[in-house]
């Protein structure tokens, strides 16, 4: 069986470092949502908030973040 690790929390305390790291001490592929919403979208985060919406943002997270657990 196959097992993601997500790490959560504010913005500035090193997710993604942490992230990076642990993905090679495991052999792992690391993902940063953010990057995938905003290739998915096609525009950056800050952007999809100011046309789209905070639902919008959300619910973005929502959708990648559940399929990257599967």
């Amino acid at each position: 069986m196959k097992t993601s690790i997500a790490l959560v929390g504010f913005m500035g305390t090193g997710k993604t470092v942490v992230g990076k790291a642990l993905a090679e001490k495991l052999g792992r592929e690391f993902v940063e949502l953010d990057t995938l919403i905003e290739q998915k979208a096609g525009k950056p985060i800050p952007e999809i908030f100011q046309q789209d919406g905070e639902v919008r943002q959300e619910s973005l997270y929502l959708r990648y973040s559940s399929r990257m657990v599967r």
